[in-house]
């Protein structure tokens, strides 16, 4: 019924997490960025497995790069691998260069977060990304989304409710 229609709303809202980041700062090695932009390319043609590998080797050499953890957690992520991203969020938002980044990082974690049905801890990581960039729309409409998504939700399960009673 409507919560069908309404999970399939979420999963196309926020499969279009944010862009993957480019690194173009002149402080990382050549060959980071160069594996980073072939990562990009990869999560662009739906190879997540394949991008995984290229942004994981280069997070093992360079960990303290946040944007490459972020590119490392939303591969991991779109490849099914929850648990892991998980911990490459961590690591973007320790080594998030901005507030700005850190708002992404938050904003991700919170669109993975949902995706995977934990609605709770993910309206906790959009409130985080909107303390820190709160003039951004994505983080506000998809925040708002999930309010809803979660009320209605809990209208359904106390209608349900309602009506086991009248039946038993």
């Amino acid at each position: 019924g409507g919560v069908d229609r309404k999970v399939l709303a979420l999963a196309a809202l926020l499969t279009a997490m944010s862009a993957f980041a480019e690194e173009d700062s002149p402080r990382v090695p050549l060959s980071v960025a160069r594996a980073n932009a072939r990562g990009n390319d990869k999560v662009t043609e739906g190879q997540f497995e394949e991008a995984v590998e290229l942004y994981r080797g280069e997070a093992l050499r360079l960990p303290e790069n946040g944007i490459l953890q972020r590119n490392l957690a939303g591969a991991l992520a779109r490849a099914g691998l929850g648990e892991e991203a998980l911990a490459s969020y961590g690591q973007a938002i320790r080594f998030a260069g901005s507030r700005e980044e850190q708002a992404r990082v938050y904003f991700d974690l919170a669109n993975t977060l949902a995706l995977g049905g934990q609605y709770e801890p993910a309206l906790q990581q959009y409130t985080r990304a909107l303390l820190l960039n709160p003039a951004d729309m994505d983080i506000k409409h998809n925040m708002e989304f999930l309010q809803r998504l979660m009320q209605d939700q809990e209208q359904q399960e106390q209608q349900q409710e309602g009506q086991d009673q009248v039946q038993e």
